[in-house]
């Protein structure tokens, strides 16, 4: 699973999305589909999407993601 942004335009405002989805395979092919719609990345703040990534990774029992880790390395996108 990962978190994915999606992009909307409605009226000629861009709204901005925050998803958990997640890939599968179906009859050979892989697919991906939404986990859980987690809402408008504008109305986030910092603290909040920190305490999320916190959250996650103390769900998955993988303390070493932590807020400061995940700052210190770039994305590779």
């Amino acid at each position: 699973m990962f978190p994915r942004i999606s992009e909307t335009r409605s009226k000629g405002k861009l709204y901005r999305y925050v998803k958990i989805v997640e890939n599968y395979w179906h009859k050979g092919q892989s697919r991906q589909r939404v986990v859980a719609k987690l809402g408008n990345l504008e109305k986030f703040k910092n603290t909040d999407l920190e305490k999320l990534i916190k959250g996650l990774c103390r769900i998955c029992e993988r303390e070493d993601l932590n807020v400061e880790n995940l700052k210190a390395k770039k994305s590779p996108r």
